[in-house]
């Protein structure tokens, strides 16, 4: 026995309105009383959206430590003059590479760095912080 597709859908729209503390006793109400198929679904639908609330706060998080650092703030200050310039566009989501030297080695140092501070903060040990604490 599963949720109708609309079922499904209603309930996904509720979990993305609750607040964190709901969702958190949600989430620990279906751990300890899970006892069908529905209760499960139900469990993951909670925990894809407080999945999608720590990687949405992680995500914040770089960005911050990124700006904190010299190198980013050296990142952010070339990227602003080249959006004075004309040469680069801030609201493109997906960039391509732009056509100059400087440019593509610009973009492939930024996300060199992106890369491996993400990894650092994915790998460190017994690092799975609370919801509440982000």
């Amino acid at each position: 026995m599963c949720l109708l597709p609309e079922s499904h859908e209603h309930y996904c729209q509720l979990a993305r309105n609750l607040e964190d503390e709901k969702l958190l006793e949600l989430d620990a109400h279906y751990r300890q009383n899970s006892r069908s198929s529905v209760d499960w679904e139900l469990h993951g639908i909670v925990m894809g959206e407080i999945h999608q609330r720590r990687e949405f706060r992680r995500q914040q998080l770089e960005h911050s430590l990124w700006l904190a650092s010299r190198r980013g703030r050296f990142m952010e200050a070339i990227k602003r003059w080249l959006i004075s310039r004309g040469l680069w566009s801030s609201a493109a989501r997906e960039r391509k590479l732009p056509h100059s030297l400087i440019g593509r080695l610009l973009v492939v140092f930024g996300q060199s760095y992106r890369s491996s501070r993400r990894l650092a903060i994915n790998t460190l040990p017994g690092r799975q912080t609370p919801l509440e604490q982000l």
